[in-house]
């Protein structure tokens, strides 16, 4: 532990304490860089995409140039907060076993040239997952408690207010694909992450007390409406389960720790939801809820789910491929991928992970602290339902946070409202 000193002109004198990096003394303000890349993790690829759509530029250049400043702010945040001492504890180990397992399997899969496709999914599972994930490894509890609501609920509020603005100003044109699918969607955000982006938000403001005052109050409970809008209007089933289940876990909380006021206020707002919802039954997010069984994605997934079990069997201790060979895409399941492509060991290990990590979210939210344990449950229950296992960076980053040494440490700021 190093301590610096630092005078003013009238002699007083501040003090800090740096440890670790030097590169401490330089970094973001509060340690907001933390939050701002897992901000960009949860919420902030879509804003290539809508400018992608809105200048109507041809080809992946904004999301190219998202990846890497996504790599830049990883190697930044991992040189500040380098701790060697936090690689070594036993969940840390598992969770960079199983990254190093599935690297293998991309590489594999590109070396032999089949499936097509392993060496984008490799570069995409590098810069957006691996690099900011690893980075995140090393969060300072401190700095997650300050920075993570108030740089989620600001990402994702851009994210949601540009997916509005831009559809209904005409601002997409052409590369609106809401006339044709009925759904908020355009040419590069589709619509199942603009449901999962307006969820966060919503969790950001629930789960977090920062910003008290009539004004941010309302600023809050606009985004909340602003949120609620972009889901319905998404009509994302997958997204709009991974809330209820974060909201089901934050009553379970409140329960458990007796504050009855907070647990009748979440519960007449789940009420009156399902009341303005019923008046609004013809919408597509209702229709696809309701009828859920019958509805044509459900029914190509269980199809999904069937072959890539079967692939499962096929090659039940190495696994065979990153993708279900018959549709040549992912099964929308990561329990049932892990699976397929990495056979026992990558399976169980993967549900092994992901049990430790909600029963760390739980005692991490009976201790007051609420916000990330309520993403990690989001990013869960959204990886049953949608998402590859080189692409999910919102499971794999909370993760990484979840099981960090960061997180069980006593709490001694309250994100809880």
């Amino acid at each position: 532990m190093v301590t610096t000193q630092i005078s003013n002109g009238n002699s007083a004198t501040a003090r800090r304490s740096v440890g670790g990096s030097p590169l401490r003394l330089v970094t973001f303000r509060n340690g907001a860089s933390t939050g701002l890349l897992l901000a960009l993790v949860l919420s902030g690829y879509p804003l290539a995409g809508y400018l992608t759509d809105v200048i109507a530029i041809q080809g992946n250049m904004l999301s190219v140039v998202f990846r890497v400043a996504m790599v830049v702010l990883s190697l930044y945040v991992t040189a500040v907060y380098f701790d060697g001492r936090k690689l070594f504890g036993a969940w840390v180990v598992l969770l960079l076993f199983w990254w190093l397992l599935y690297a293998i399997r991309l590489c594999m899969d590109f070396l032999v040239g089949e499936p097509l496709g392993a060496g984008r999914a490799l570069l995409f599972y590098g810069m957006v997952v691996v690099a900011p994930s690893f980075a995140l490894l090393f969060s300072d509890r401190k700095h997650l408690d300050r920075t993570v609501g108030p740089a989620v609920f600001w990402v994702s509020a851009l994210v949601v207010c540009a997916a509005l603005v831009f559809q209904y100003s005409g601002l997409l044109g052409s590369r609106s694909l809401m006339a044709l699918t009925g759904r908020l969607s355009s040419y590069s955000v589709n619509s199942i992450t603009l449901g999962h982006i307006a969820s966060s938000l919503i969790i950001a403001v629930l789960a977090t007390s920062w910003l008290r005052g009539k004004v941010w109050i309302g600023l809050k409970l606009a985004g909340v409406g602003a949120g609620l809008v972009c889901i319905v209007l998404s009509a994302s089933k997958g997204a709009f389960l991974a809330l209820l289940m974060s909201l089901v876990f934050l009553v379970a909380v409140k329960v458990r720790s007796g504050k009855v006021a907070t647990l009748l206020f979440l519960t007449s707002v789940a009420v009156l939801a399902v009341v303005v919802d019923w008046d609004y039954r013809d919408l597509p997010l209702w229709e696809r809820v309701v009828n859920m069984r019958s509805d044509a994605s459900t029914t190509i997934r269980l199809q999904l789910y069937a072959d890539a079990y079967q692939q499962f069997l096929d090659n039940p201790v190495l696994g065979s491929a990153y993708v279900e060979r018959n549709s040549g895409t992912y099964p929308h399941n990561l329990i049932l991928e892990s699976f397929m492509s990495l056979g026992i060991v990558g399976g169980v290990l993967f549900i092994i992970l992901n049990i430790a990590g909600m029963n760390r979210s739980w005692k991490c939210a009976m201790q007051g602290r609420v916000l990330l344990p309520m993403l990690y449950v989001q990013a869960f229950t959204s990886s049953l339902f949608s998402g590859a296992l080189y692409a999910h960076a919102p499971l794999w980053a909370m993760l990484a946070i979840i099981l960090s040494p960061a997180l069980p440490a006593s709490a001694s700021v309250r994100e809880t409202t």
